[in-house]
């Protein structure tokens, strides 16, 4: 393209093609085309942009970028992708952001939503030199909801089920009765007096004996969990009182669940507990 426009503007034919203009003239015609030419060159679109190596090879990376949700509290129990919490709850979210190398992504903007529309105390993020930002959830929408983080340029989003119960829901205890299994309403026959725990002969017998019982988790930590007799509503508080609790401690790491689970191992059965429990069950086996 630039050639032809050189030899077009250089034509003499352009130059002298009037016959009633004097050469005077022709050096001012010859000096508006050259003017012209170079704007012409200067405008064309056969100019390339250059991008540096270095640049072409961050943008590349930022575009296979990749976006975790996380929630800290839980982060020992790995990966979790849903979560309970009560009206009234409220819980950190974290997200991370990364290129395809596992390198953190500082400085992007991230946004997060509730398609239920329950509150965060942040909504727009920026995220740190370590790739990660967060936001206080707070529950305040009774139902199943989807917690979802994004950055549209860079075309990366990531999600986190959550289910808000109302808190005044008391669920009843669905477990117990199952042959096999130790009943709950038997361990719920224990009586305080003067603050000590009275536990009927049934319940004193099962101490240091093997049991296999079945209830809910509630997480502590990855080896540590509550078991409980009622469904929680939350993960966040306990749904019922020390009669209807197991204190466990597992030989290995247990996934979050939020289906009933079976517990197998040796009940401690305890007349004085610090925190208040009034049975513990050690290296503990779950089946899901």
């Amino acid at each position: 393209m630039k050639l032809n426009i050189i030899y077009y503007l250089f034509d003499p034919r352009l130059i002298c093609h009037n016959s009633k203009i004097g050469n005077k003239n022709t050096k001012f015609k010859y000096l508006w085309n050259l003017i012209l030419l170079l704007s012409l060159v200067a405008c064309s679109d056969n100019e390339q942009s250059t991008v540096s190596i270095d640049e072409f090879e961050k943008l590349n990376k930022i575009e296979q970028a990749q976006l975790n949700l996380e929630v800290p509290s839980l982060s020992a129990w790995g990966k979790v992708s849903e979560i309970k919490m009560a009206v009234g709850d409220n819980v950190e979210l974290q997200a991370i952001l990364k290129n395809k190398n596992g390198d953190a992504i500082a400085n992007k903007s991230l946004s997060i939503t509730s398609s239920n529309g329950n509150f965060f105390t942040e909504n727009n993020l920026f995220t740190d030199n370590k790739g990660k930002t967060t936001s206080l959830l707070l529950a305040t929408v009774v139902g199943k909801d989807k917690i979802t983080v994004f950055n549209h340029s860079l075309g990366v989003s990531a999600s986190l089920a959550i289910i808000v119960n109302d808190p005044k829901f008391k669920s009843p205890l669905i477990l117990g009765e199952t042959p096999g299994f130790v009943s709950w309403n038997n361990l719920a026959k224990v009586r305080l007096k003067n603050d000590t725990p009275q536990f009927t002969p049934q319940i004193t017998s099962l101490n240091n004996k093997q049991i296999k019982i079945q209830g809910f988790l509630i997480p502590i930590a990855a080896k540590h969990f509550i078991l409980s007799a009622k469904a929680p509503t939350s993960f966040f508080s306990l749904p019922t009182g020390a009669e209807n609790i197991i204190d466990v401690y597992t030989t290995k790491n247990v996934n979050i669940s939020l289906k009933p689970i079976i517990v197998i191992g040796t009940l401690e059965v305890l007349k004085e507990d610090e925190q208040g429990y009034f049975y513990r069950i050690k290296n503990a086996e779950v089946i899901e």
